[in-house]
């Protein structure tokens, strides 16, 4: 958390370019402070979207800004 108790959260997207945000993401952070994602090859994810690993994939990640005018 940071100095105020706002909690600071992170989204991910997967190899389709929208935009990590938190009503539309792939992953996203669950923690209280500090936050951190892991992603592992073998995520339920992987194995039910049909998307090509052999080549590696994209991500894109969003962080929620902290501010009250959220």
């Amino acid at each position: 958390m940071d100095k105020d108790g706002d909690d600071v959260d992170l989204y991910v997207t997967v190899l389709d370019g929208r935009f990590p945000v938190s009503d539309d993401y792939d992953f996203s952070s669950t923690n209280l402070g500090p936050d951190s994602i892991v992603v592992n090859s073998n995520d339920y994810f992987f194995n039910s979207s049909g998307y090509n690993k052999s080549n590696g994939v994209l991500f894109m990640v969003g962080v929620k800004a902290l501010t009250k005018n959220v």
